[in-house]
C-alpha cells in the first residue's frame, strides 16, 4: 500500500478490506492532512485489523467519515497530547472537523467514545455536523455532537445510559430501535422533529411510552414510521398530540388492535386530530414467526 499513494489533490477515498493494523506512512499520524489535503470523503470499511485510525480532525475539507465494520478500533482519534494536559483545546489549536457534515459509524464491536482520554472538547469538535448514523455501536459511550444536528439514527446503542455531548439539539430526523434511549434525551431536541422513525424495537407495546416526544414535536411532525415492533399493542397515547402528520406507515405484528383508538373519541373513528392533515396511511399487520 505505501506505493499506492493518492494524488494530493484527491477528494474522495474508500477503503475496503485492508488488513493492515496501521495504515500506510502516507496516511497515519498527521500524515494524511499534508498528503490529501482536498479530501471530501473518506470511507473505511471491513477493515478488520485495524487498530486505530489517521489524525483527520484537522482535514479542512472533509466533509463526510464513514467508518464501518473496524473490529479492532477502540477510539476514532488518537488522544491530543496538548489538549489533554487540560482537557480542553487551546485557543490555538485549529478547529476539528470544521467541514464535517456527515458521520456514519457502524459495527464498531470495541469501539468505546472518540479519545481515549475521554476528554471533552465541546461543540467545537463537530460544529458542523447534520447528519448522524450509529449503527451497532454497543460500547461507545460518549461522542460530541454538533448543536445543528439535524438528522440522528442510533440502531443498537446498547445502554441507554449512552451519552452525547452537545447544547440542546434541535433535531429534524431521528430514527432508532430503542425507545428508552430516545427518553433519555432532552424532549427539547424533538420540538422542530420532521420524522420519526422506530424500527425493530423489541420491547416497545405502546405509543405513549414515547408519548412525551410526540407531544414535544405535537405541531412539526410530518412523517411517523414504525416497523417490525412486534410487541406492539395499541396506538393510543401519542397519535392524539399529532395535528400535521400527513404520512403514517404502520408495519408491524399482528398483536395491534384499533379498537382502543376507535372508543377513546365521541367520532367513532380513530385519530380524529389527523383527519385534516393526513395524506398517506399504510396499515400492514402479519402474525410474527
Amino acid at each position: 500500500m505505501e506505493e499506492l499513494q493518492p494524488h494530493s489533490k484527491l477528494k474522495g477515498l474508500k477503503m475496503l478490506g485492508y488488513r493492515g493494523v496501521k495504515l500506510p506512512d502516507w496516511a497515519i499520524d498527521n500524515n494524511m492532512v499534508k498528503s490529501l489535503p482536498y479530501l471530501v470523503k473518506l470511507h473505511l470499511e471491513d477493515c478488520k485489523d485495524l487498530e486505530q485510525v489517521p489524525r483527520i480532525g484537522k482535514l479542512q475539507n472533509l466533509k463526510v467519515l464513514s467508518l464501518l465494520s473496524l473490529e479492532k478500533l477502540e477510539y476514532i482519534e488518537e488522544d491530543n497530547p496538548q489538549a489533554s494536559v487540560s482537557g480542553l483545546l487551546t485557543a490555538e489549536e485549529p478547529l476539528y472537523f470544521p467541514s464535517l457534515e456527515q458521520l456514519w459509524l457502524k459495527n464498531l464491536p470495541k469501539s468505546k467514545g472518540w479519545m481515549k482520554s475521554g476528554m471533552e472538547v465541546g461543540d467545537v469538535r463537530l460544529s458542523q455536523l447534520k447528519s448522524l448514523v450509529i449503527d451497532i455501536c454497543p460500547e461507545l459511550t460518549w461522542i460530541p455532537l454538533s448543536p445543528i444536528l439535524e438528522d440522528l439514527t442510533s440502531i443498537d446503542p446498547g445502554s441507554s445510559s449512552n451519552s452525547y455531548s452537545s447544547n440542546v439539539l434541535i433535531l429534524r430526523a431521528v430514527e432508532s430501535d430503542n425507545v428508552p434511549w430516545l427518553n433519555s434525551l432532552l424532549v427539547e431536541a424533538f420540538q422542530c422533529l420532521f420524522e420519526l422513525r422506530i424500527k425493530y424495537d423489541k420491547e416497545v407495546e405502546s405509543l405513549a411510552e414515547f408519548g412525551v416526544i410526540l407531544h414535544s414535536c405535537s405541531s412539526s411532525l410530518r412523517s411517523l414510521i414504525i416497523h417490525d415492533c412486534h410487541k406492539l399493542k395499541t396506538l393510543y397515547g401519542g397519535l392524539e398530540h399529532l395535528t400535521a402528520l400527513e404520512k403514517l406507515r404502520i408495519s408491524t405484528s399482528h398483536n395491534l388492535r384499533l379498537s382502543e383508538e376507535v372508543t377513546q373519541n365521541s367520532t367513532g373513528t380513530p385519530w380524529p386530530s389527523l383527519h385534516q392533515s393526513l395524506c398517506y396511511l399504510h396499515l400492514w399487520t402479519h402474525r410474527s414467526s
